[in-house]
């Protein structure tokens, strides 16, 4: 499909207005001279930029709640490494304990079965 640069109509079709060329038409040519919004030059107003504004604070406002968030996760993670650290050395010395306290039982208890005197029935007959 190709366009006619002078009409702007496709060249399969014809002219609509069989009376009058495309140089004549009066709606043509004022539609030709207007521009499309495209390509018009964009000019600030004050709504654009206070609408640029409540965007960019607003922005603003959600980057830094995900810094706080950011913060509070890595301090979280923080808090739950050390706790995870101490449980860990907590049940190694209970652990320890336990194992000091089994051998200080059995030695104390040896000892005192060892000192302990002897009954002695054949002297006593």
């Amino acid at each position: 499909m190709e366009i006619n640069p002078q009409t702007g109509t496709r060249l399969d079709t014809h002219w609509p207005w069989q009376d009058k060329t495309p140089k004549e038409d009066g709606y043509y040519l004022q539609h030709r001279q207007q521009r499309s919004p495209r390509f018009l030059p964009r000019h600030k107003s004050e709504n654009a930029d206070i609408f640029e504004s409540q965007i960019i604070r607003m922005l603003n406002k959600v980057h830094e709640s995900i810094e706080r968030n950011d913060i509070r996760l890595v301090e979280q993670e923080r808090r739950e490494l050390t706790e995870l650290e101490w449980k860990q050395m907590s049940i190694v010395l209970d652990r320890l304990l336990l194992v000091i306290f089994v051998l200080i039982t059995v030695v104390s208890t040896t000892t005192i079965l060892c000192r302990s005197p002897g009954t002695e029935a054949s002297t006593t007959s």
